[in-house]
């Protein structure tokens, strides 16, 4: 049996190849919340395995998708 190997999230967030702060501003801006046994939270740091890694990766948009269209709509002016 295979012990489950435990990453903080900057170092998952280095292990995808993403910025050190990737995965904990992830899990602030989505709603979607992995299953409890993917994430462990201690007072001092949070944790997540390979699989959390994976469902991150799976519950992400492509990259280059807008999230909001309205962005656009707020940063173009408007010619009258």
């Amino acid at each position: 049996m295979q012990k489950e190997k435990w990453y903080t999230l900057t170092q998952a967030s280095l292990k995808m190849n993403k910025s050190s702060s990737y995965l904990s501003t992830w899990f602030q801006r989505h709603r979607e919340k992995p299953p409890d046994d993917l994430l462990m939270k201690t007072s001092a740091a949070t944790f997540i395995t390979d699989e959390g890694i994976q469902w991150v990766k799976d519950h992400t948009k492509k990259e280059g998708v807008r999230l909001r269209t309205n962005i656009l709509k707020r940063t173009t002016k408007q010619r009258t």
